[in-house]
């Protein structure tokens, strides 16, 4: 059987609302055709330069016959099979994690697959990789952020997405997090003046109902009540405001939104232009935020007619991320 997946935005972000949960039963785990990583140029140069991006459509195949058993993991068990295309979806950046045939990720007792990547279940083995497909090689990115490998410089993740195929989700100087959490996605990282993405929407939606009585909780702040409206038909709910001013969250959790940003239901009747800087890249309009008015330390970027989306971020305020 072969699900077709092409410019489906639409699709991608309703079943993101599913939530972040990365546990599920190895026969649904079978079922998805998932995706990988390659990277980017060098941070002082213009992303799609250095990428070289350019629209794909890309066919997911899935054998359809022998399905594992349950993995191994404690308190999972099997259930019916799902469809593929809702896995990559709900997984967003990462497919599930998958204990088969093929090495396991370093360090961990399962093979993560990301969307874009083709998993044979008759054989349980990786067909290939949507980084095999990638413009730019993950050697280069590994020699592009090398510096960030040592701790001491903060850690840096970058993720290039395209047509819904993940080409890079990779972190540099990120310790194992604890339950195996992918390091793309954990720990948070300050995102500055992004912020402004999630406080416009918030401007454009319909003010909520206060809720009281005995038993409520302490209201949350403008800026944490506005992050929570914004994550929520999403699934990043791992992006929260730390205090009254400061967002955190990561590359896959952006990711989620860039999803969100394809669809204009996800927040209805909102002007999805704003809190951006908008130019032209190549005929085609570029949508950009920064954690700095100068463009240092964090980009998130887009082309919504390519539907290509750069995200970088990095605790490194020298980091020239605009180019």
């Amino acid at each position: 059987m072969a699900a077709q997946r092409g410019n489906r935005p639409g699709a991608a972000s309703s079943d993101a609302r599913e939530g972040p949960s990365r546990r599920i039963d190895a026969e649904f785990a079978a079922e998805i055709l998932a995706t990988t990583t390659p990277q980017r140029r060098h941070l002082a140069g213009d992303p799609l330069d250095a990428l070289g991006i350019s629209p794909t459509d890309v066919q997911l195949e899935i054998a359809e016959s022998e399905r594992p058993g349950p993995r191994s993991d404690p308190g999972l068990s099997a259930s019916p099979g799902r469809f593929a295309s809702r896995a990559v979806r709900q997984f967003g950046s990462h497919g599930p994690p998958v204990n088969m045939n093929n090495a396991t990720d370093p360090g961990a007792p399962f093979l993560t697959l990301h969307p874009g990547d083709r998993y044979n279940i008759n054989t349980r083995r990786v067909m290939s990789r949507a980084s095999d497909r990638s413009p730019v090689k993950l050697d280069a990115i590994n020699a592009m952020f090398a510096k960030y490998n040592d701790p001491a410089a903060g850690g840096a993740t970058v993720l290039v997405a395209q047509n819904g195929d993940v080409f890079v989700d990779h972190a540099f100087g990120i310790p194992a997090q604890t339950r195996y959490m992918p390091r793309t996605t954990l720990p948070q990282f300050d995102v500055g003046n992004i912020s402004a993405v999630f406080t416009e929407l918030c401007a454009q939606m319909p003010a909520q109902t206060a809720r009281g009585g005995r038993g409520a909780a302490a209201p949350s702040s403008p800026l944490q009540t506005c992050v929570t409206r914004v994550s929520t038909p999403i699934g990043a709910h791992q992006t929260a405001a730390a205090d009254s001013q400061h967002v955190q969250s990561s590359v896959d959790e952006l990711y989620r939104l860039a999803l969100g940003l394809e669809v204009s239901t996800t927040w209805r009747d909102a002007d999805y232009a704003k809190g951006w800087t908008t130019d032209t890249y190549r005929g085609a309009t570029r949508v950009a935020a920064y954690a700095t008015a100068d463009g240092k330390r964090a980009a998130f970027v887009r082309i919504p007619d390519r539907h290509a989306t750069i995200v970088i971020l990095t605790n490194d305020a020298n980091a020239d991320a605009q180019g």
